[in-house]
């Protein structure tokens, strides 16, 4: 589990999970596919499952008013917002890439 082992709370966490969805393997490019690992890219069959871990363990692991920044996988804005929400985190923001496209979730613990 991501901050397991680790006490205390934070005023930031910043995170750059696996994102890629299992059925998506064969589009990532060959240098990224065969020598990245496996898991630094693939997080289930939605590409959310690292992503729901993460939400949930900011929502103890920020002080309050602290903030989660985390990057996420094209497309998956709306799917994000939603886990970042249902966790109990607020003033959710999207951050768009240099061709507009979203690619950073902030979030925070109320």
């Amino acid at each position: 589990s991501y901050l397991a082992g680790i006490a205390g709370t934070f005023d930031i966490i910043v995170s750059n999970p696996p994102y890629v969805r299992e059925a998506d393997r064969a589009t990532l490019a060959p240098e990224v596919r065969d020598y990245e690992p496996e898991a630094a890219l693939f997080a289930g069959p939605d590409g959310l499952r690292d992503i729901r871990v993460i939400a949930q363990a900011a929502t103890t692991a920020l002080k309050p008013g602290g903030v989660l920044v985390m990057e996420i996988g094209m497309g998956q804005a709306q799917a994000v917002m939603d886990v970042l929400g249902s966790a109990g985190l607020a003033e959710l923001t999207l951050r768009h890439d240099l061709q507009g496209i979203p690619r950073v979730a902030v979030a925070q613990r109320p």
